[in-house]
């Protein structure tokens, strides 16, 4: 699930350390490492820092729940065979840019449908102190937060990122920064054109779709 689904998960709780808790692992690359030795620590005394470690953890809970859905891993089959559905565009491991592509369509509909949740969480992020989120990862040993994760926190908020997946090439943009780059994947103009119309198609087939995976998620989560 992307950050805006999270946040849609748990916006009730209206808690911006909280809030950031559950977009670091999708902020930082490479937390998974620090996440898996985060047990080795005291649970935190200090409340901003024990509502950030609270946030990972529901994070994590969120991301298995949802990944486990059988409405999920039909999206990403139904947006793989769009993605193969042009053969003038081949692109090795399309499962996995289904499943990005799917978690960021979540997103745009999620603007789309309540564009206040959008912007309620940039209010949130934008209460922060970041001396509050240096001290919280450095007391996980997370020291690489300071350096090359909180520059680019700082301008994602500024960005307003989630505001821009309202539109299909910056879906694109977003896909070739997540998959596209991971994957090698060079583009040519023509190979941006079919895959915006290809995007334009998913997005099409999300719209019957997103609200279902995220009832379904958030029923599950009450549930456990």
């Amino acid at each position: 699930m992307n950050f805006i689904g999270h946040y849609y998960m748990d916006k009730d709780i209206q808690n911006p350390y909280f809030t950031f808790g559950a977009l670091l692992p999708d902020i930082a690359k490479g937390f998974a490492k620090t996440y898996n030795q985060m047990h080795k620590f005291p649970l935190p005394t200090k409340p901003t820092h024990l509502s950030i470690q609270n946030g990972i953890y529901r994070h994590m809970k969120t991301d298995t729940v949802f990944h486990n859905l059988e409405s999920f891993h039909q999206a990403c089959d139904e947006l793989e065979i769009i993605l193969k559905s042009n053969p003038a565009l081949q692109l090795p491991k399309t499962f996995f840019i289904a499943h990005i592509l799917v978690e960021l369509l979540i997103d745009k509909h999620i603007a789309i449908n309540d564009i206040e949740v959008v912007r309620n969480f940039y209010l949130e992020m934008k209460e922060i102190d970041n001396t509050e989120l240096i001290s919280y990862c450095d007391s996980i040993h997370f020291f690489d937060f300071k350096s090359k994760i909180l520059p680019r926190f700082d301008m994602f908020i500024q960005n307003e990122y989630a505001l821009k997946l309202l539109h299909n090439e910056n879906v694109l943009i977003a896909l070739e920064k997540i998959c596209f780059d991971k994957l090698d994947i060079k583009t040519s103009e023509q190979d941006k054109e079919v895959l915006i119309k290809l995007i334009s198609d998913a997005d099409e087939a999300m719209k019957d779709r997103h609200q279902l995976i995220l009832d379904q998620t958030k029923e599950k989560l009450n549930y456990e």
